[in-house]
Formats: C-alpha cells, sequence, structure tokens
C-alpha cells in the first residue's frame, strides 16, 4: 500500500548517508541497528517503525521531516 513511499524514504536515507560519507555499518552502528535492517530500510524491502527512523536521523543529525516530506 506505502511501498513507493517506503523506497522513497530509503533513498534519502542513501542520500544522506553518502552526503555524510558514511558505509551502511557505520550508520547502523549509530543508530543502534542491524547492517542488514539499514539495509532493508533503505531498498524499501521492509515496514519500519517510527522509533528506527527517529534513530535514523539522530545518527545522520537531519530532521525527521526531511525524511517523511513529498515536497
Amino acid at each position: 500500500m506505502f511501498e513507493d513511499k517506503y523506497r522513497i524514504i530509503g533513498a534519502k536515507i542513501v542520500y544522506y548517508r553518502h552526503l555524510r560519507m558514511l558505509n551502511q555499518q557505520q550508520l547502523a552502528d549509530m543508530a543502534g541497528i542491524s547492517r542488514s535492517r539499514l539495509s532493508d530500510i533503505e531498498h524499501g524491502k521492509t515496514t519500519t517503525t517510527l522509533e528506527l527512523l527517529f534513530l535514523i536521523c539522530d545518527a545522520l543529525n537531519i530532521s525527521f521531516i526531511k525524511l517523511v516530506d513529498d515536497t
């Protein structure tokens, strides 16, 4: 139902991760999640919780709205 939105959020995570010059393992460690879980989120392969998105945003030092804003 929201597959496209999850893919867009995942692509934004990849964008900000690359902007910060982090690899998946580094960001996953910073967010306290596994690298495979982060990979699934980045590729829109799984649903996720707000809590995980907040952790990722904190690790990337970005606001939550940057991930979910459609504009």
